[in-house]
């Protein structure tokens, strides 16, 4: 599968609103196990020459907002679980989803990439040279500097649940 052609089937997942039962600690965990850049690697990676073509060579107006997209990633890794919004909830859910698909895609194709693939999903916040190189250590967690939201403390680790906000 091309990449315009991956990048189209992942898409839908950008779009997707946060489901109603679905448990904040887990998106946190989820989102936080799926993304392996460390904020700073991200941040460094935005500086790239790769990561700049990667978005200029994007046919898709959506493809383009990646850059925009792994700065809010970075914010999201620097919170803390219980300063994490409903808004960013959703996100978080977005790209874990957004980011699996694209690895359900690269495993079909026996992970051989592109090196615009590449640089495009790593400017989602995910390293396919750091996942293939990871120690395979149970319950480890992904790229965040904060801790997974099932390791306990915060909003999360006991106090009320958040409320949905209805647009």
């Amino acid at each position: 599968m091309s990449l315009a052609r991956a990048r189209e089937a992942c898409r839908i997942y950008l779009k997707d609103e946060l489901p109603l039962d679905k448990d904040p600690r887990e998106v946190i965990q989820r989102f936080r196990a799926t993304v392996n850049m460390l904020p700073e690697e991200l941040e460094e990676w935005l500086l790239s020459a790769d990561s700049r073509q990667a978005v200029e060579q994007a046919a898709e107006e959506a493809d383009r907002n990646g850059r925009h997209v792994a700065r809010r990633i970075v914010e999201m890794l620097q919170k803390d679980d219980e300063c994490v919004y409903e808004a960013d909830l959703e996100q978080m859910n977005q790209i874990t989803q957004y980011i699996s698909c694209h690895r359900r895609l690269l495993e079909e194709k026996g992970n051989a990439l592109d090196p615009l693939e590449l640089a495009h999903l790593k400017n989602f916040g995910f390293d396919l040279h750091k996942a293939v190189n990871a120690p395979a250590a149970a319950g480890q967690a992904g790229g965040g500097s904060k801790p997974a939201a099932a390791a306990g403390g915060g909003r999360m680790g006991g106090q009320a649940e958040p409320q949905r906000m209805e647009p």
